[in-house]
């Protein structure tokens, strides 16, 4: 199985070399989903991209019970954080001052 995650990890590296974004990680990568809780799963990716490699995990939710705080749900969570905040953002956005940007904007 290590090495179906080895190609995988090779492949994913060759895309991020292809678009220009591998010097956009210098965190280095974040693994989330379930796979990411195979044994020896983050040495293999940290050997492929040659970078540090974490774990995801969702933290910082209120009420948020540790069962949650798994690897597997960190993509859904930190989503949900995401749109929470855009949706705040929004909401606290003046009414007449978006009105009258639209207005001025069709004129």
């Amino acid at each position: 199985m290590s090495l179906r995650f080895e190609e995988i990890f090779q492949l994913i590296a060759k895309e991020l070399e292809a678009a220009g974004l591998t010097d956009y990680l210098r965190a280095g990568v974040l693994l989330c989903g379930g796979a990411s809780r195979v044994p020896g799963i983050v040495p293999l990716a940290e050997n492929v991209f040659q970078m540090n490699v974490n774990l995801g995990h969702a933290c910082a939710i209120s009420g948020l019970t540790a069962a949650l705080d798994q690897p597997e749900f960190a993509a859904a969570i930190g989503l949900v954080k995401f749109g929470s905040l855009k949706n705040r953002r929004r909401a606290q956005r003046p009414f007449f001052k978006g009105l009258l940007g639209r207005l001025l904007q069709q004129s």
